[in-house]
């Protein structure tokens, strides 16, 4: 007879083979294949916080609690917001500056410019439009440039809606005049006018053109700025006309235009830019980036505008108000939004 025994079977009411009790520490400690199952979290679990943001500040946006070792941690990673308020004024003023090359080689040019300039001073004369032109040349000398009544004063004199920087511009130093002299200029424009620079010039400038844009549009009121030339192109008619590299390249930065200095005729070139400057919305750069959209109200007091008749440029960093809206000259704007600490 066979001495072989049967298994026995286990007793169903022993105890599960089990290691010690967890104890947050994101291991598996007791062998059940679960982490931390006992704790408040588990490993790489998140969860959103809001914290009590300092005085004068509000929430813009929650923080984070991250599981470590089966507790949560601090709330990191809000972001607090504080509230700014711009005011800025609605205007239809717009300012063109006219900087005209004045060396030898403008000779055979001269007389155009002088007449396609009193073509432009009329048009601002007859234009019912705020506005101003300021001329930087010089009044005296064999290239002398005068602008005549109605616009300016008497002997090419400034008048009410006309100003001249005497100053002698040469070949090559057109931006770096303009530069020089803009604190003159910020005394005669207001804040919130619509600003346009245009050279007559057959050379180019001796200036990077790339450092005055960054310049200029730092200062108070010339953020959104345009650029014109008449200024000497590829093909130009005229053999002293020489290829300009750095005023294109302005123009072309700031959304505006350039025009042969070789041809006959610019009164079409200072009409378009009339009326590319009165079509276009204006622009109220910000002095921060927002935080999500700002609002925008007009009016004393002030009253929200419809979202219809503004949007937010976030290449500029500006309020755009577009021209389909009625407000009068002189109306206030008041554009809060929230600005990330």
């Amino acid at each position: 007879m066979d001495d072989e025994r049967a298994p026995v079977a286990p007793d169903a009411g022993a105890p599960a083979v089990s290691g010690p009790a967890e104890s947050c520490n994101d291991v598996v400690d007791d062998l059940d294949g679960r982490i931390d199952e006992t704790c408040p979290c588990v490993r790489h679990e998140r969860r959103a916080c809001d914290p009590t943001p300092p005085p004068g500040t509000e929430l813009c946006a929650p923080g984070v609690r991250r599981c470590a070792e089966g507790s949560w941690g601090v709330c990191e990673g809000a972001t607090f917001c504080r509230v700014v308020e711009e005011r800025f004024t609605y205007t239809d003023a717009m300012e063109v500056v006219v900087v005209v090359d004045q060396s030898e080689s403008m000779y055979e040019r001269i007389d155009p410019v002088r007449d396609n300039l009193a073509r432009l001073a009329s048009a601002f004369h007859e234009s019912d439009r705020p506005s101003r032109l300021v001329v930087l040349a010089s009044r005296s000398g064999e290239h002398a440039i005068c602008v005549l009544p109605p616009l300016a004063g008497p002997d090419c004199g400034d008048a009410e809606r006309f100003h001249q920087i005497d100053r002698e511009v040469g070949s090559w130093n057109a931006l770096e005049l303009l530069t020089m002299h803009l604190d003159e200029l910020d005394a005669l424009t207001g804040p919130d006018s619509q600003r346009v620079v245009l050279v007559v010039s057959d050379d180019d400038s001796g200036n990077n053109p790339i450092d005055f844009h960054a310049e200029i549009r730092a200062r108070p009121g010339w953020a959104d700025y345009r650029f014109y030339g008449v200024v000497g192109m590829p093909g130009s008619r005229c053999d002293v006309a020489r290829w300009a590299v750095a005023y294109p390249t302005l123009a072309r930065t700031t959304g505006g235009d350039v025009l042969d200095v070789c041809a006959p005729d610019w009164a079409s070139t200072f009409g378009a830019i009339v009326e590319d400057v009165a079509a276009r919305p204006r622009r109220y750069p910000l002095s921060h980036p927002p935080f999500g959209d700002p609002e925008v109200f007009a009016g004393d007091p002030p009253v929200p505008l419809d979202a219809e008749f503004w949007r937010y440029d976030a290449a500029r960093r500006a309020v755009v108000i577009e021209r389909g809206i009625e407000l009068d000259p002189g109306t206030l704007l008041v554009v809060r939004y929230r600005v990330a600490l």
